[in-house]
This record gives C-alpha cells, structure tokens and sequence, in this order.
C-alpha cells in the first residue's frame, strides 16, 4: 500500500503515512523470515537458513535505493520502478498464499543430530578443512 500511495503522487501527510506504511512492512518482513523458518524448517538448521535468507533481505533493502536512483536518472521518473517494486510485492503475495500448511516437524525423521548441515558440507571428500 506504502508504494502504492508513494506511486500516486502523494506529499506531504500522506508521503509520510506512505514511508511509515513501507517501514511496518520492512520490520513485518523481517521477524516473518525467523518465524516462517522456524515453522517450515526447524530449529536444527535455523541460522544457516535464516543467515542465507536475511542477506538477500540485506541485497534487496541495499540495491531498492540504487535501482530507485538509477530509474530517475534514465527515466527521469520514479514511477517505473515503484510499479516495479509494487509488481514484486504482489509477486510475492500470491506466492506466500501458495504456500502450504506447516509440517509436522516432530513426526520428521531426523537425520544425524550430531552434525550441523554446514559441518556435513565441510566434512565432504575433498572439501577444505578450515574451520
């Protein structure tokens, strides 16, 4: 919605509604990556995955500025790049509305709980030995 209103051409009180809007969403986004992993994956590998996604959260909240700058400088306009972002985040709704129920993840078979998946890809034949 926060984009949405910023693609309008809001000012003023609603340019500021529209910037609190984006910045519930941010923070929204960022405990729902802990909580989905949590539920979906388990606690056993929690901060390999959650490292992985949280630094492609990382890219997208370094690079949005970048692309919004280089869209005015080429397109003389933001628009294209706020309907571009609006795009993603519809994108990205429908895909989380496909995502099925939580599983079971008591009733899981466990593999070996001694070695973390990091540790098992490090112990691979010829992979480094630093640790």
């Amino acid at each position: 919605m926060g984009i949405l209103l910023l693609y309008s051409g809001a000012s003023g009180a609603d340019a500021m509604l529209a910037t609190g809007l984006i910045g519930l969403g941010v923070g929204a986004e960022v405990d729902l990556i802990a909580y989905l992993i949590a539920r979906y994956f388990g606690l056993r590998a929690f901060g390999e995955i959650y490292g992985y996604l949280f630094g492609l959260f990382c890219l997208g909240t370094a690079f949005g500025p970048l692309l919004m700058g280089i869209g005015q400088a080429v397109m003389g306009s933001y628009d294209p790049v706020l309907l571009l972002f609006a795009g993603c985040m519809l994108v990205a709704c429908v895909l989380m509305l496909c995502v099925g129920g939580y599983p079971d993840l008591a009733r899981a078979p466990q593999a070996d709980s001694a070695t973390p998946p990091a540790g098992r890809a490090l112990s691979a034949p010829g992979a480094s030995s630093i640790h």
